[in-house]
C-alpha cells in the first residue's frame, strides 16, 4: 500500500480520500458534490459540513469493480455508517496490530473508528452503493456528551474520553427509527440555514439511534470461521430469491450447517432468525419498490413475497410504524413539484 501525507482533520479526510476515488467536485454553499469518472463507475457523492467537526457524506454510486481506494489516516474521527444498498469490504492496518478485514452489507450499521491506520475501501459484487456516513470528532462528541447520566458503550467511551487508540469496528442492522430518519435526509424539502439545521438534527438523530443500539448488552459471538462463512452464504441464498426461498432444513442442507445451527448463528450475527431475516429484506425491498412510485400496493407485496397484501400492511406497519398506502403517498406527493 502506497504510504500518503495523514490527515489532520475530517475535512482533508474526506477530501483527500474521494480525490483517491477519482472524483472531481463542485461546491454549493455548504455542500460538495463529487462526481465519479466513467473508468471508475458513474455516481455522486454528496458531502455536507453541518457544524465544524460534523459532517454528513451520502454515496449513490454504481462503482467498476476495479474501484479500490487506499489512504492512511492519522487523527480519526467517529464513523456512523448505514448501507442502504451494496456491499464493500474494509480492510485496516494497524501498527503492531494484524491486518483486520471486514464486509458491511445491504442493511447494516457500522460504528467505526481507524487511528494511525492504513484502510482500502472496495466494492463487493455489482450491486449499486448506497451508503449514508456521519462523521464525528471524538472531541465533539465528548462535548455532547458531557454531563449526562447515559452510558456508552466500552468501546465508545474509550474513544470519547481519548483514552483509546485502537481501531474500533462494531456491525448491526438498520432499525425502522434509523430508516425513517435516512428518508427524511434523502428527502429534505428545505434549502440554505434551514436545510443544515434540519439535516444537523437528523445526523444527530441517527447517532443516537445507533448508540443506543450499540449500549444494549449483547452476548460475543462463538462461531467458527468457517460456520460464519456458511451463515453468510445461507443469507445469500435467501436474498437470491425473495418470493420463492427454500425451506430452513433445505437451506441448511444447502450450508451443510443442521437447521438449528443455521437459526443460532443467524441470531448471533443478525439478531434474528433465518426467517426473521428473510421477513426483514422483504419489508425492505417493498420499501424500495414503494419509494419508485411505480406499482400501487398490492403489486409492491407480491413482488417483495408476501402472500397477501394485508401480510405486508401488517408487517410493514409494525417494521416501520406507518401503513404503507400512507407511505407511498408521501413518497408520490415528494415527486411533485408542487408538493416540494
Amino acid at each position: 500500500m502506497n504510504r500518503q501525507k495523514p490527515m489532520e482533520n475530517i475535512n482533508e479526510l474526506t477530501g483527500e480520500f474521494l480525490k483517491k476515488g477519482g472524483l472531481s467536485s463542485r461546491k454549493e454553499n455548504f455542500e460538495t458534490l463529487w462526481c465519479l469518472t466513467d473508468e471508475k463507475g458513474k455516481g455522486l457523492v454528496r458531502e455536507i459540513n453541518l457544524r465544524p467537526g460534523l459532517k454528513m457524506v451520502i454515496v449513490d454510486c454504481q462503482p467498476n469493480k476495479n474501484l479500490a481506494i487506499d489512504m492512511e489516516i492519522k487523527d480519526s474521527p467517529l464513523e456512523f455508517n448505514f448501507f442502504l444498498s451494496g456491499m464493500v469490504q474494509n480492510t485496516t492496518i494497524q501498527a503492531r496490530s494484524k491486518k483486520k478485514s471486514f464486509i458491511i452489507n445491504t442493511g447494516q450499521t457500522c460504528i467505526g473508528y481507524y487511528p494511525e491506520s492504513f484502510c482500502t475501501i472496495e466494492p463487493v459484487g455489482k450491486k449499486p452503493i448506497h451508503v449514508l456516513n456521519i462523521l464525528i470528532t471524538p472531541q465533539l462528541c465528548a462535548d455532547l456528551t458531557k454531563d449526562l447520566p447515559d452510558p456508552l458503550s466500552e468501546g465508545i467511551h474509550s474513544i470519547v474520553k481519548g483514552t483509546s487508540q485502537r481501531n474500533h469496528q462494531r456491525l448491526g442492522l438498520m432499525t425502522a427509527s434509523m430508516y425513517m430518519a435516512i428518508h427524511q435526509i434523502l428527502n429534505c424539502p428545505y434549502q440554505g440555514l434551514s436545510r443544515r439545521i434540519c439535516l444537523e438534527g437528523l445526523a444527530l438523530e441517527l447517532i443516537a439511534h445507533l448508540i443506543a443500539v450499540d449500549t444494549q448488552p449483547k452476548a460475543p459471538p462463538v462461531l467458527r470461521p468457517s460456520d460464519r462463512e456458511k451463515i453468510y452464504h445461507a443469507r445469500e441464498i435467501l436474498i437470491r430469491d425473495l418470493e420463492n426461498p427454500p425451506t430452513l432444513f433445505e437451506l441448511a442442507r444447502c450450508v451443510g450447517l443442521s437447521h438449528t445451527k443455521l437459526n443460532r448463528g443467524f441470531r448471533k450475527i443478525f439478531d434474528t432468525t433465518a426467517f426473521g431475516y428473510l421477513r426483514q429484506q422483504r419489508i425492505e425491498r417493498g420499501r424500495l419498490l414503494l419509494e419508485e412510485g411505480m406499482m400501487n400496493v398490492a403489486e409492491v407485496a407480491y413482488a417483495a413475497g408476501f402472500s397477501s397484501p394485508s401480510h405486508f400492511a401488517k408487517a410493514f406497519l409494525k417494521y416501520f410504524g406507518a401503513q404503507p398506502g400512507i407511505y407511498l403517498k408521501e413518497i408520490l406527493n415528494g415527486m411533485n413539484p408542487s408538493h416540494s
